[in-house]
C-alpha cells in the first residue's frame, strides 16, 4: 500500500503543476480554480464558488466509485432527506436529487447551511461540472432559490488526478 501511495503522490507531483505541497503522505495541487488533496485514504478535488459554496468531487478507499457533492452555507433542507438540486451550464441544464446532511461540528460549532450529496451518474454529472462554469441550485424550505456558481477552469485536469489516486487506491485493496 506505501509503494502504491508513493507511486500515486510522485504521479500526481510530476504533472503541469501551478502549486503543489506534499507532507507526510499526503499531497495538494492547485489547477487552476481547482484544488486536489491525495491521502492514503482518499483523493478530494473541490472548486469554490464566490458565495461560499464549495463543489467537491471526492473519491475515498474502500468505496465502489467517486461522489459528486455540493456544500451550500445558505441552504437549509432538512437533515436525511432527498431535495432536487439543478445544474445549469452554457449546454443546457440537469436535474438530479441529492442527499441533505448537516454540515459537521467543529470544534463544539455546527457548521451553518447543507452538505448535498448528488445523485446520478458520473457519466452526467461529470461533463455537467467540468465543460463549462456551472450554477447549481437548490430551494430552502421557504421555497427561496439557493444558487452557487462554480468555475471549470482546469477541472478536467483536477478530476482525472483524483480518478487517477482512486484507481491506485482500489488496485492495491486485497
Amino acid at each position: 500500500r506505501t509503494r502504491l501511495l508513493a507511486a500515486a503522490i510522485v504521479a500526481f507531483a510530476s504533472g503541469a503543476i501551478e502549486a503543489q505541497e506534499c507532507d507526510s503522505g499526503a499531497c495538494s495541487k492547485t489547477f487552476g480554480n481547482w484544488a486536489v488533496d491525495i491521502t492514503p485514504s482518499n483523493a478530494h478535488a473541490m472548486s469554490s464558488s464566490k458565495a461560499g459554496g464549495l463543489l467537491s468531487y471526492m473519491c475515498m478507499a474502500g468505496k465502489t466509485r467517486c461522489q459528486w457533492g455540493i456544500v451550500m452555507p445558505d441552504a437549509d433542507c432538512k437533515p436525511r432527506s432527498s431535495v432536487v438540486v439543478s445544474i445549469k451550464g452554457v449546454g443546457g441544464s440537469l436535474v438530479v436529487d441529492a442527499y441533505c446532511n448537516s454540515l459537521p461540528i467543529i470544534e463544539g460549532v455546527p457548521g451553518a447551511g447543507r452538505i448535498l450529496a448528488l445523485g446520478g451518474s458520473n457519466e452526467l454529472l461529470t461533463p455537467a461540472f467540468t465543460s463549462q462554469d456551472t450554477t447549481a441550485s437548490t430551494r430552502n424550505t421557504n421555497g427561496r432559490l439557493v444558487q452557487h456558481q462554480f468555475s471549470a477552469q482546469e477541472s478536467s485536469d483536477a478530476i482525472q488526478a483524483a480518478d487517477q489516486a482512486f484507481r491506485l487506491m482500489r488496485s492495491d485493496v486485497p
